[in-house]
C-alpha cells in the first residue's frame, strides 16, 4: 500500500537498505539461515518466545542456482517443516 511505502521510505534508516553483510541480517533476525537443525533451533525459539504462528519462506536468494534452492526447498520441506508442525501441534504449557 502506499501507507506501507511511505513508511518503509521514513524509516529506510532501519530496514535491510542500511544492511552491508549476512551478519547483520542474521544478528537482525531479517532471514533465519543455516543448517536444518539450525533453523530447526531457531524457529523453535522464536515459536516459543515471540508466539510466531506463520513462516515466510525464501530458499532462493542472490546468486542461488537452480539446484542450490531445489535443495534448500527439499531440506526445508523435509528436515525442518514436520518439526515445526509438530511444534505446531503440541500442548501449550504454562
Amino acid at each position: 500500500s502506499v501507507k506501507s511505502a511511505l513508511s518503509i521510505i521514513k524509516n529506510q534508516g532501519k530496514f535491510l537498505l542500511s544492511i552491508d553483510s549476512w551478519d547483520e541480517v542474521e544478528r537482525g533476525v531479517y532471514a533465519i539461515v543455516g543448517s536444518p537443525a539450525t533453523v530447526r533451533e531457531k524457529l523453535s525459539y522464536y515459536q516459543k518466545q515471540l508466539g510466531v504462528g506463520n513462516i515466510l519462506t525464501g530458499c532462493q536468494i542472490g546468486s542461488l542456482t537452480h539446484e542450490q534452492t531445489r535443495r534448500s526447498m527439499k531440506l526445508l520441506a523435509e528436515e525442518v517443516m514436520p518439526y515445526v508442525r509438530q511444534a505446531e501441534d503440541a500442548p501449550v504449557r504454562s
